[in-house]
């Protein structure tokens, strides 16, 4: 075989196996081709459908992101606000401490501290460190034995700030009103800058350090115009002397007595009861005598009182009083005890009152014209009471009022009539009563004058009145008279008075009434008289 035909031969059969190779590689590879499309389609479609899916988180990435923005603000707002809270809780903590510290109740105080919290205490007889709720709550209880009244205000608002997270500061500038205990009458100020630290617990915002840094101030240095101590003490014992003079006018022996300290002594000079008095039994048995001679008393005092100190806790008033009085024996004769006092006051700090300890009731007594200018004598007021009684009684007369008329006489009163039908003497309220009837039926009406004024005699509790009186009278008409005429009853009156304390009234005891008819034209010249005409 020709060389070249058998290596063309052996290329064919190489070519032919190549081919086949070839072919087996193309459908291998067409396979695979396919299989890798499908994938890429596949991949493509999850692609698309992941590229939606970025495309809908991006949308919602930037709504959270608004949604955040405006959280996180709100988260600001509320932080900021969580933050002024505790601020106030804080400073709510700080106010009921001295609110509990002014109510001196170490119940409520103690409970504020933590248990290792420290109170520095600067200025004053409490001046020290004290460490731990044992030691805290005995400084305290020294405090409040201290005072036995406490008040506190603060004019400059407290401040707060936080120090860390849970931590807060108060710093106050409080001033606490106080009444020491062994002389409550002595008030002053605490004037105290306190710095309390708080510390966030479970169980609320407790107290981890004070200081108190007092300073004890007078009244006069934070209240604009306030008096001084003294002056305040001065007013007290003033307004005790007011009450004093006051009781003894009132007539009560209770409120009197209590004024007195139990070894009082009362020096009274003039009058019926001068003497000494000791202790408070004598000195109420004196008083109850005044009581007793006196059934209304007044007083007043034209120059006021002065008072003057004689140690922190004594002072003396001095005081010119006039006492109104009515004694219970007359009342109708009123007049003036004219009383120079002298009353020394000590302070009692185990009731926190002043009492009397010595008085000097020096009296005089003066008539009502003595010490008012202008005011009549005693005799002429009593003598216009008995007049105006006296001319009652004829109006009453006058008016035929037989209740008004009836009223006027004491139970045992006698009334001697002489002249005309009713002649006689008639005692007691029953017969003067039918006397007074009879002469209201005898006559319709009836006028009264007197051209003398009436004369008036008072003395004591007794008094006379005397007068010439007309009475101008008309008949009722009777069978034997049927036109009567009007005619004058000229009547000499004479009234005996005694006055009632009882009934605070002058009451008639004895009364002569003398009268003697007469025409009118005896008494009115040319006067016509009336006539009844039925």
């Amino acid at each position: 075989m020709d060389v070249r035909l058998a290596a063309l031969s052996a290329l064919v059969v190489v070519l032919v196996i190549i081919a086949g190779a070839l072919g087996v590689m193309y459908s291998s590879l067409a396979s695979k081709y396919a299989s890798l499309k499908s994938s890429y389609n596949s991949v493509s479609s999850s692609y698309s459908s992941l590229k939606g899916q970025y495309e809908s988180l991006n949308s919602s990435y930037a709504s959270l992101e608004g949604e955040y923005e405006t959280l996180s603000s709100a988260y600001s707002t509320l932080y900021s606000e969580y933050k002024n809270q505790q601020v106030d809780v804080v400073l709510a903590a700080a106010m009921s401490h001295w609110n509990d510290i002014a109510i001196e109740n170490v119940s409520l105080v103690a409970p504020q501290y933590l248990p290792n919290a420290t109170l520095k205490w600067v200025g004053g007889p409490l001046s020290g460190t004290y460490s731990g709720i044992s030691s805290i709550e005995s400084v305290w209880n020294k405090f409040f034995n201290l005072y036995e009244t406490v008040y506190w205000y603060t004019i400059i608002p407290p401040s707060v700030v936080m120090v860390s997270p849970g931590v807060y500061k108060a710093v106050g500038y409080v001033q606490f009103l106080v009444a020491p205990t062994a002389a409550p009458i002595n008030v002053f100020v605490l004037n105290v800058t306190e710095v309390l630290t708080y510390v966030n617990t479970s169980s609320g915002y407790k107290i981890e350090s004070e200081v108190w840094e007092v300073k004890p101030l007078p009244l006069t240095d934070v209240i604009a115009g306030y008096p001084g101590q003294e002056a305040l003490a001065e007013d007290a014992v003033l307004a005790d002397a007011m009450s004093h003079w006051n009781d003894i006018a009132i007539e009560s022996p209770q409120l009197v007595i209590a004024e007195y300290a139990p070894n009082a002594v009362l020096h009274w000079v003039g009058g019926p009861l001068s003497g000494t008095y000791s202790g408070i039994a004598a000195i109420n048995a004196t008083w109850n005598k005044f009581f007793n001679t006196y059934e209304t008393v007044y007083w007043y005092t034209i120059i006021p009182p002065t008072v003057t100190q004689v140690s922190p806790t004594e002072f003396n008033v001095t005081g010119y009083v006039q006492f109104l009085v009515a004694p219970t024996a007359v009342p109708i004769h009123p007049f003036v005890l004219n009383v120079t006092e002298v009353l020394t006051y000590v302070y009692n700090s185990s009731i926190a009152q002043f009492q009397l300890v010595n008085e000097v009731w020096k009296v005089k007594p003066l008539s009502l014209s003595d010490v008012i200018a202008g005011y009549p004598p005693q005799t002429y007021v009593e003598q216009q009471m008995v007049l105006a009684a006296a001319m009652s009684h004829w109006n009453d007369i006058a008016i035929e009022n037989a209740s008004l008329i009836i009223s006027e006489y004491a139970p045992n009163a006698t009334l001697h009539w002489i002249g005309g039908p009713l002649s006689g003497n008639y005692t007691g309220i029953a017969a003067i009563n039918a006397t007074w009837t009879k002469f209201d039926n005898t006559y319709e009406y009836v006028v009264w004058y007197a051209l003398v004024p009436p004369t008036v005699q008072v003395e004591g509790d007794t008094a006379m009145v005397k007068a010439p009186l007309q009475f101008v009278v008309f008949p009722f008409p009777t069978a034997s008279n049927p036109h009567p005429q009007e005619f004058v009853l000229n009547v000499t009156e004479i009234l005996y008075y005694n006055y009632n304390a009882t009934a605070m009234q002058w009451q008639i005891v004895n009364e002569y009434w003398i009268v003697h008819p007469l025409p009118i034209s005896e008494v009115a010249p040319g006067y016509t008289p009336g006539q009844y005409q039925g």
